[in-house]
């Protein structure tokens, strides 16, 4: 997993699961980041308290990175 805040690991993926059970986790975590930043188009930038627009960034990032490395894991899979 690439979006760690530590040096040494705490947060593990099973590379060794069924690709369809990692498929279908980082499209859930893809379209939770993607349902998250929708709620930001409501409002204007400059009104936002900027706390609030920096958990809701950090809770996306956190969510896309896992997505994309649960379909890396899926992709190098497909590659063996």
């Amino acid at each position: 997993m690439t979006a760690l805040p530590t040096i040494d690991p705490v947060l593990f993926l099973d590379t060794t699961a069924k690709a369809l059970d990692l498929a279908e986790t980082a499209s859930h975590r893809l379209n939770a980041a993607r349902r998250l930043l929708e709620v930001t188009t409501i409002y204007k930038i400059a009104e936002a308290d900027g706390s609030a627009l920096r958990a809701v960034s950090e809770a996306a990032y956190l969510l896309l990175s896992d997505g994309c490395d649960l379909f890396d894991a899926v992709a190098f899979r497909r590659q063996c």
